[in-house]
């Protein structure tokens, strides 16, 4: 029988962080490891995923075999829909077109043609129409959305007849999801928080459907067993039943939640993958004293934090670098925060780089501050690469993955003090970072990319045998009753 694999994330932005990464990653791993075709799914307008696409082919981080398919692009394209349903009325409220005052934007696609056109009012900006065009110029969807919330979208064929109609983009997104599985058996895996709402209430006999928690699941890394709850993954918690498999990336992390919620028997632990090189790298040159950081700029991240450890340590340390690569919302301020603090040759942010946790090999150390995490790529990264980190011991992962004194160092939430007599400790005394360096080399073997496949094959075997016993106690039911 057809087996069917979606990996489902909201967006593929031009700059991602580690839940875009992981998606494209796993895809790799289900083509290389177990000769799997996947389809990343989003659900997001950008009239430039086929360049997308291309670029994250040309850099590798897309498998050849994975197919990168967005909503909108599905339904743009004139072979993808078949038109022939018949006409549907539509309500006169939702063709009533904007006659006055009409303040419209376009957006043109790759080649110049015109993706979509937004229109709304000045006298209601709340109400809009987002008109939506095929390559030929045809109108193959129109989004309404009045002031009081309330949505019609209507799909056209290319006589101009409406032959589709959704209340929400939500459930949109479940019948587009719904058309792509067909009947076949479809494994669907849900990275992003938003995409998960959308999705959890699509229940199909054939469809088996798995999301993973990327993040702390309280808000601000609040007690675990009292802090609210996150926004982006509540109802993963409060609804868990309407999953197969809920998937966290560390047993801290599960064991928290069962903690709280009970074990509701769907929750499984897979840890993210990472490559690692065969053997240990050679590491610095002896006297680079150089630092890495991989993190988006921004808040959770705590990147401050970062400086100041850097400005402690250089007191003991003159020539000191720590080179940040990532990009975000933060930079403008950080860079002025480098150049008042006097650290400017110090403190080095690089932007976003395609392969940055190469940098890590050539590093006597890597850091990080943030406030709260699920599982720490970075680290992760830091680790295959026999680089020893030092991190704050924040819920979740660098508790998991770094054995004080072995792979690296940890210190309290904050303490920069501590963090930067770490930082001083590695680059002073070269027999401590080697040790480091091999311990955090051969940790990194529990997250190989073959250990986490053969993980992912266990947990999916498990949710298939479960799913197939529940189908045989519904046969035995109904024929019961017959």
């Amino acid at each position: 029988m057809t087996h069917r694999q979606f990996l489902v994330t909201w967006s593929v932005p031009e700059h991602f962080g580690g839940l875009t990464s992981m998606c494209l990653y796993r895809a790799r791993l289900f083509d290389e490891l177990g000769n799997v075709d996947s389809t990343i799914l989003t659900f997001d307008v950008n009239p430039q995923y086929e360049s997308v696409a291309a670029r994250l082919r040309s850099t590798g981080q897309l498998s050849s075999r994975t197919r990168l398919l967005n909503l909108y692009d599905y339904y743009r394209s004139s072979a993808s829909y078949t038109f022939d349903a018949p006409a549907l009325p539509a309500p006169e409220i939702w063709h009533n077109r904007f006659r006055e005052g009409v303040l419209s934007s376009a957006q043109q696609d790759s080649d110049g043609g015109i993706y979509c056109v937004d229109n709304v009012t000045a006298s209601d900006p709340a109400s809009y129409v987002r008109e939506l065009y095929r390559t030929d110029g045809t109108l193959f969807a129109e989004i309404n959305v009045r002031c009081d919330g309330e949505t019609l979208i209507s799909l056209y064929n290319g006589d101009g007849d409406v032959v589709e109609q959704h209340r929400s983009e939500e459930e949109w997104c479940r019948a587009w999801v719904l058309k792509l599985a067909g009947g076949a058996t479809s494994t669907i895996i849900v990275d992003h928080g938003r995409a998960s709402r959308c999705l959890a209430p699509l229940r199909q006999a054939n469809i088996v459907k798995v999301a993973i928690f990327h993040s702390n699941h309280i808000v601000k890394g609040a007690d675990p067993l009292t802090g609210e709850l996150g926004p982006a993954r509540r109802h993963l918690l409060e609804r868990p039943y309407e999953w197969d498999a809920l998937v966290l990336l560390t047993d801290q992390q599960r064991h928290d939640v069962i903690r709280r919620f009970g074990d509701t028997g769907n929750l499984f632990t897979i840890s993210n993958p990472r490559s690692r090189p065969p053997e240990l790298p050679g590491g610095p040159q002896t006297g680079a004293n150089r630092g890495i950081m991989v993190a988006r700029l921004v808040r959770v991240k705590n990147i401050r934090a970062a400086i100041d450890i850097i400005d402690a340590a250089r007191q003991y340390i003159p020539d000191i670098v720590l080179d940040i690569y990532g990009e975000g919302s933060r930079r403008d301020s950080l860079e002025r925060l480098i150049l008042n603090r006097g650290l400017a040759g110090h403190i080095v942010l690089h932007g976003h780089l395609v392969r940055a946790a190469e940098q890590f090999r050539h590093a006597t150390f890597s850091l990080l501050t943030s406030r709260h995490e699920a599982q720490s790529l970075a680290i992760m990264e830091s680790q295959a690469q026999g680089c020893p980190p030092v991190a704050f011991d924040v819920r979740y992962g660098p508790g998991d993955l770094i054995q004080n004194g072995f792979n690296g160092f940890i210190t309290e939430f904050g303490d920069i003090g501590s963090a930067a007599q770490r930082v001083v400790d590695i680059c002073k005394d070269p027999a401590l970072r080697a040790r480091l360096s091999e311990g955090a080399w051969l940790s990194s073997e529990r997250f190989a990319p073959s250990s986490v496949f053969e993980a992912w094959q266990e947990m999916l075997s498990t949710v298939w045998a479960r799913r197939e016993e529940l189908r045989e106690g519904q046969r035995a039911t109904s024929g019961n009753r017959t």
